[in-house]
């Protein structure tokens, strides 16, 4: 009966074999209920709720809001021709350098460098934004509102966690399952059968959708988190530089007082452009860190991603259902579970690649940021420099004022 119940197939296939681990269960408590939702099912329902695209959409529009209103503040305080020409050459992608280099000089800011980087980080945002609503939002609704798209998101997951109960229940029932006769029985529990394997590869793709989705919500959770903390760096060389210099400037001053101070200026000049030297050449070792690039590597995870949800269950689900055991069958068999176990590969490694590919460009920029306020720092000196080189009795109350005039800290 049990053979004819089950169909008799048993672990008899490659795919099988490669698939299955059996750990028998010597007792069975008469007490012991049904079969339970497996932890790690329930584990990957959670993750899926954790890492949304409709979350990654949302980070994503406050990162582009939050940018462009850093960007407006650099524009309004900046209605220059150099900076007109500059905005221009940013869209026509020639001279920005050289440009950039005259306003962002010593005597001059670091607007215009800011300025790029958040360029590049709008357009990167406003790119993966456009892509993540193209590619993986239609996977699971084609409503467009925020909260619809949420809502959508949430309730396809709680889809996903009642499929997975009704296959226990399936399972349960067939466990249970005692016909009345060998007729009418074989009949009714191929009808179970037929019903359990449909459910089975519908909770499989539905799963793969949201494990692989919560894949790619953890990837662009870690970029709008580094853009995040990147963005809050900007934030104080744009409105607070202040914040960059020491706060025991009072004694900092007093002592540079009784130097050189035409030597002090000449060697930060000197450091400054050595400084600049070594900011360009960051700028050339990461000339391949662009939009293209990022383009490409998003467009490979989501095509295996793909793979994963469209195409690799219903092949599983007919590889392992299969109960032929002749020589052709092994081989084809054989050649597929190569190449599915290779697509999944292919996939994990297509995910650790754009998280690398934003993991640098992150590196990168907070590289780019050390050297933007090591020049900005130096940019203070000097200007203390030329506010003090004047002054005939500089005094404690002179200095404390003047820092509290320029918001520095008076400690």
């Amino acid at each position: 009966m049990v053979d004819e119940l089950f169909g008799g197939k048993g672990i008899d296939t490659p795919y099988e074999h490669k698939q299955m681990e059996y750990h028998p269960e010597l007792s069975y408590p008469q007490h012991k209920k049904g079969l339970q939702l497996d932890p790690q099912i329930i584990r990957n329902i959670e993750r899926a709720k954790d890492f949304t695209i409709s979350q990654s959409l949302f980070d994503y529009d406050n990162l582009i809001q939050n940018i462009q209103e850093l960007m407006n503040t650099i524009e309004t305080r900046n209605r220059t021709e150099d900076f007109k020409l500059f905005k221009d050459a940013l869209n026509t992608k020639k001279k920005v350098v050289d440009i950039e280099n005259k306003l962002c000089g010593y005597d001059g800011s670091g607007d215009a460098e800011i300025y790029h980087i958040l360029y590049k980080m709008l357009n990167s945002c406003t790119r993966r934004r456009e892509f993540l609503d193209k590619k993986f939002r239609t996977q699971f609704t084609n409503k467009t509102d925020a909260e619809q798209i949420q809502q959508a998101e949430n309730d396809s997951i709680d889809e996903w966690h009642q499929m997975q109960n009704q296959f226990i229940d399936l399972q349960n029932q067939l466990a249970t399952y005692q016909p009345s006769d060998e007729e009418e029985g074989s009949s009714e529990a191929d009808i179970y059968m037929q019903e359990a394997a449909n459910q089975e590869l519908a909770v499989n793709n539905k799963a793969s959708l949201h494990n692989t989705l919560a894949d790619t919500g953890y990837i662009h959770r870690n970029r709008t988190t580094m853009f995040n903390q990147i963005l809050g760096q900007l934030q104080i060389l744009v409105n607070s530089p202040q914040m960059l210099m020491p706060s025991d400037l009072k004694d900092c001053i007093m002592t540079m007082a009784t130097g050189d101070l035409t030597a002090i200026k000449a060697h930060l000049i000197l450091t400054f452009n050595q400084t600049k030297k070594d900011q360009n050449a960051l700028k050339g070792a990461y000339i391949m860190m662009d939009d293209d690039k990022e383009d490409f590597i998003s467009n490979q995870q989501w095509f295996h991603q793909q793979l994963e949800t469209s195409v690799n269950n219903p092949l599983k689900n007919w590889l392992y259902n299969q109960s032929d055991t002749n020589h052709a069958f092994n081989d084809l068999a054989d050649l597929l579970v190569g190449s599915l176990e290779h697509t999944q590969k292919t996939y994990k490694n297509s995910n650790n690649d754009l998280l690398k590919f934003y993991q640098q460009e992150s590196t990168y920029y907070a590289n780019q940021i050390a050297f933007i306020q090591k020049k900005e720092q130096i940019r203070q000196f000097l200007r203390i420099i030329e506010d003090i080189g004047d002054v005939r009795s500089l005094t404690v109350e002179w200095i404390t004022n003047y820092l509290q005039a320029h918001g520095y800290s008076t400690v």
